[in-house]
């Protein structure tokens, strides 16, 4: 059975692929940046890189579905975001599957609804 974006199952799936590529590690369970495992590395000013909170903090990519999903992708240069493009573009067919990184866009941007 397919997995609609944006459904119930699609960010039931996103929330997976959160916790598989250990999106938990930097932002946290919730997605609160709190209980991280994690030290970043400086940012490319040398100064300390703290994890956002992706429930209550605006985006730097930007707030739209495409937005996220392009950052997931590239990363964000100067920050400790790293790009996932391998993991996201690439589906294995039983870890990975296609539509991952849409599922994982609507799942973080589910975590604020996004600043309403």
């Amino acid at each position: 059975q397919p997995v609609y974006l944006g459904s119930a199952a699609s960010i039931d799936r996103g929330r997976l692929v959160y916790a598989q590529l250990g999106c938990d590690a930097c932002h946290g369970p919730t997605g609160a940046a709190t209980n991280v495992s994690v030290v970043l590395p400086l940012d490319s000013r040398g100064s300390k890189q703290r994890p956002i909170d992706l429930r209550r903090t605006r985006f730097k990519g930007g707030e739209r579905l495409q937005d996220v999903f392009t950052t997931l992708v590239t990363g964000l240069d100067g920050t400790a975001m790293q790009p996932h493009a391998d993991d996201l573009l690439r589906p294995d067919g039983e870890r990975r599957l296609e539509g991952d990184g849409w599922h994982l866009s609507h799942y973080v941007l589910s975590l604020g609804q996004h600043l309403e």
